[in-house]
């Protein structure tokens, strides 16, 4: 009899759930998600809406497939030794009529959770460090190829019908609502004590990344997570990101352990400042991000690994794949004269703490960098003037000319800070006070590497010493002998000795800060739409006084 009466409740359940949810007036309520818990949680933004980056980003995606298919069992259990791995993504591809050369078209925006591909292969590249290869499907020749069309492997999950309410056909990448979807769509599915944030697009450096309402014209560079086919006139901000996180509940004990930032120029004391606080460490460049070795990264976690190893990795990787062997190549034209500047060609990578009260003292010791500065512009505004002409400058008609070690951005040429940190205070030629040279040898200190220190761990590449590459595309034949620097001069990942060029091997190098304005070769500045960028500081929020000297250069004529 109870058993009678149980069959009825239920039906009369059923029942009552059927004519609810076929009723016009009742909103479809999703299933709950399957909740996944893993030790690493990588959450791959791959804003692939660019046609110069398109099948950039689908090749890193398919390199995580493979990759996967190295550390897991058939049965999708990591093997020995390895972690357990969850790899989201949210992937917006080139439309057709912007595609150009784009060989791999999904222009609809899509989720997946990534599977391992036992299709794919991978080969190693011939006079490259062990590990650093592609994948391919087919091999025609010395042609490797990934196919002709889109697609994932058959173990990767596409999720899109999950994302009700937020992700539309066609996302705008360069939306904080985008992000905060995918976050938010995340969080509710996922379960991971080591959360990395992958930020993959175009970026420009300091200036456009911070500015508060994130605008621009479709005219100039494509920075942080443009969106070409949603008009390319905005990008996500620093401000945008660290909200974005924290509405997503990725805040706190929850925060990233990294923000991943697979974007050119990211790298700086600007941004740094910016971002602190919303996870734990930052992986970027100051130079040039043309592609991170997803294959070496992700096949090198193992069991037991920290945040602290994996940004090391991060930047061994990128070491191993574009300073280990004899190919210095920077991936622009010939012509691109406006592109000089005292680190053409050379790549590099840093690991940065997020601690907010690092942070802090970078702006304390930037300060009071700034102020002796001011203070000595009004006794002695030759010597002032001094420090820009010999440890600043950069000469577009002569690449010998470049001063310092600086990197060209779309808006401001970004200066090395632990550069220019040592050459004003080992100056002797100028007669500087000794309240500059003081404040410079406190950023030097500050700038010092090390696990527990701002700058954890970071290399820079071998430095074109001639103007013209000498073939196409670009290899660069005159180049400094040794690597720029590298912490420690030591290969995190294989752990063997790496020569440096002679005094650079004091660990201060990997985070830049605006210098200068970038001029262009017809002697105007970079351009913000119709407008020249005269301010071109006074969105960071970093430092009114630094902004205060690097303004006083700009109006002197120097």
């Amino acid at each position: 009899m109870k058993k009678n009466n149980l069959a009825v409740f239920a039906l009369c359940l059923c029942a009552l759930f059927f004519s609810c949810s076929n009723s016009s007036d009742s909103p479809i309520v999703p299933p709950l998600p399957i909740v996944t818990a893993s030790d690493w949680l990588f959450l791959m933004y791959l804003d692939a809406d660019d046609p110069s980056i398109n099948d950039s980003l689908y090749e890193n995606m398919r390199e995580i497939e493979y990759s996967l298919t190295q550390i897991r069992n058939l049965d999708g259990t990591p093997k020995p030794g390895y972690p357990s791995v969850t790899v989201a993504v949210l992937w917006d591809g080139i439309s057709e009529n912007l595609k150009a050369s784009s060989n791999y078209l999904h222009p609809d925006g899509a989720l997946y959770e990534l599977g391992a591909d036992y299709e794919l292969k991978w080969v190693q590249y011939s006079g490259f460090a062990q590990g650093i290869g592609k994948v391919y499907l087919t091999k025609d020749g010395d042609n490797y190829s990934l196919g002709d069309a889109f697609k994932v492997g058959a173990n990767t999950k596409d999720l899109t019908l999950t994302a009700l309410n937020w992700l539309k056909k066609e996302p705008d990448m360069a939306d904080e609502s985008t992000l905060e979807g995918f976050l938010k769509w995340a969080k509710a599915r996922y379960i991971s004590n080591n959360v990395v944030l992958c930020l993959n697009d175009h970026g420009a450096g300091t200036h456009k990344e911070t500015k508060a309402e994130g605008l621009m014209s479709q005219s100039v560079s494509s920075s942080l997570c443009t969106d070409a086919t949603d008009g390319g006139n905005k990008l996500l901000t620093c401000k945008n990101i660290k909200d974005a996180l924290s509405a997503a509940g990725y805040a706190g004990a929850q925060k990233p352990k990294i923000l991943w930032n697979d974007e050119c120029l990211q790298s700086t004391a600007e941004i740094l400042y910016n971002y602190a606080g919303c996870a734990e460490y930052l992986a970027a460049s100051p130079n040039a991000s043309v592609s991170n070795n997803y294959t070496r990264i992700f096949t090198s976690l193992k069991s037991g690994m920290t945040a602290l190893d994996l940004g090391k990795i991060i930047a061994s990787a990128y070491y191993e794949r574009y300073g280990s062997a004899n190919q210095y190549f920077q991936p622009i034209e010939n012509n691109r004269r406006e592109m000089r500047a005292s680190g053409y060609s050379m790549f590099a990578w840093s690991f940065l703490s997020l601690n907010e009260q690092k942070a802090a003292a970078l702006k304390e010791k930037v300060d009071a960098f700034a102020a002796a500065l001011i203070t000595l512009k009004t006794n002695d505004e030759t010597a002032f003037n001094s420090i820009y002409t010999n440890y600043i400058k950069q000469d577009y008609a002569n690449l010998q000319n470049c001063k310092g070690l600086a990197y060209p951005g779309t808006f401001a040429f970004l200066n090395d800070l632990g550069w220019l940190a040592k050459e004003v205070a080992a100056d002797t030629t100028n007669n500087l006070p000794d309240e500059v040279c003081d404040a410079a040898t406190e950023i030097k200190t500050l700038l010092k590497h090390g696990d527990d220190k701002l700058i954890v761990y970071a290399w820079g590449g071998k430095r074109a010493k001639d103007e013209a590459p000498s073939e196409t595309p670009p290899a660069w034949a005159d180049v400094t002998q040794n690597q720029m620097y590298l912490t420690g001069k030591k290969d995190y990942l294989t752990g063997e000795s790496v020569a440096v060029e002679n005094g650079n091997d004091d660990d201060i190098y990997g985070l830049t800060i605006v210098g200068s304005q970038r001029m262009l070769p017809n002697g105007n500045p970079a351009s913000d739409g119709n407008n020249a960028v005269k301010n071109y500081y006074d969105w960071t929020g970093f430092s009114e006084k630094w902004g205060d000297v690097i303004e006083a250069w700009r109006t002197s004529g120097l």
